[in-house]
């Protein structure tokens, strides 16, 4: 892209208002050197040199928003742990706001521990809480969306699922609905649990392995197999825009017409959060007025460059240079 196309982007993103509604995580890397296998077990012994706190989930998403030039605001809930204050203390860090996020004392904050020598991921330890919201979490969370929503107008919601247990039917319709109401486009990433509750959503945004899980059987990422998938999705869903990600194949989008997105050769260090740049940067510029099919080109190539970085980072405008 020629620096002037560049600088009309950032234009057109610039203030966008975003409102992201989704389960927020911490990515926390321990990073070591390995010299040995232990003599009491065949594992590798790590020196543990550093550690590293980072903001996942749908706090990731909100991070490549703001990256992009976006005005973010993001709905959810953690734990008022320790967990949780590393959490908020990196969304002030990254200069989102946590207005809209209820620290509760019932639940732990998602947290996913990577453990890294030499850019080698050696172990992922997991520490999380799934359950639905109690109706105390559920109320007070639900305060929060329509304060975000009333104070911010935004231009587009996404709705980022990771079945952590903030989204469930009855706050999902509420979302859809009110953005319907509003005609604010609503763009999803989904998860398994509630994968067939998202109805009729300006764009659905699963991955390979979510659609053949949700639909019943391995679909292939041939063209052909995706679109036969697609059409099953489309008879319960009815969403305006499919946008199917088939990791080293690429990307399928249908909407008003139908194509791949070949994947953009690139040399893959970390494919972890590849994910949420796509989601992110088809919220900023379909909200800036872009063709889905436009936004979905410039999604894949955000993710490729994405897969170049050690660890969850934020896109850079270099990723479209």
């Amino acid at each position: 892209m020629e620096n002037n196309e560049l600088v009309q982007l950032k234009e057109k993103f610039h203030r966008k208002s975003i409102l992201i509604v989704g389960d927020v995580m911490l990515d926390r890397y321990i990073q070591g050197r390995v010299n040995r296998i232990s003599p009491e077990a065949p594992v590798p012994i790590l020196e543990w040199r550093t550690s590293e706190d980072r903001l996942g989930g749908a706090a990731n998403v909100a991070v490549n928003c703001l990256a992009m030039g976006a005005q973010v605001n993001l709905v959810s809930i953690a734990g008022a742990d320790d967990e949780g204050k590393r959490l908020q203390e990196g969304l002030r860090n990254a200069g989102i706001r946590d207005y809209y996020i209820h620290f509760s004392t019932e639940r732990r904050t998602t947290t996913k521990t990577r453990v890294m020598a030499a850019q080698q991921h050696l172990l992922r330890m997991d520490a999380e809480d799934t359950r639905y919201l109690s109706p105390s979490e559920a109320s007070t969370v639900l305060g929060l969306w329509q304060d975000a929503w009333d104070k911010n107008h935004p231009d587009l919601v996404i709705i980022q699922d990771y079945d952590k247990g903030l989204l469930d039917k009855g706050f999902i319709d509420r979302i859809i609905q009110q953005c319907k109401h509003a005609h604010v486009p609503v763009i999803v990433d989904p998860k398994r649990r509630q994968f067939w509750d998202y109805q009729e959503v300006t764009l659905f945004k699963p991955n390979l392995k979510e659609l053949s899980e949700a639909i019943g059987y391995p679909v292939q990422p041939r063209p052909e197999a995706v679109a036969e998938a697609i059409s099953l999705l489309r008879s319960r869903l009815r969403p305006a825009n499919v946008l199917v990600t088939l990791g080293a194949h690429g990307m399928y989008l249908e909407g008003e017409v139908a194509q791949l997105i070949a994947p953009v050769p690139v040399e893959l260090t970390d494919v972890c959060g590849a994910g949420d740049t796509v989601i992110s940067v088809l919220a900023v510029a379909m909200a800036a007025g872009l063709p889905v099919a436009e936004a979905a080109e410039l999604a894949n190539r955000g993710a490729a460059w994405v897969c170049t970085q050690p660890g969850v980072v934020p896109v850079q405008w270099e990723a479209w240079r």
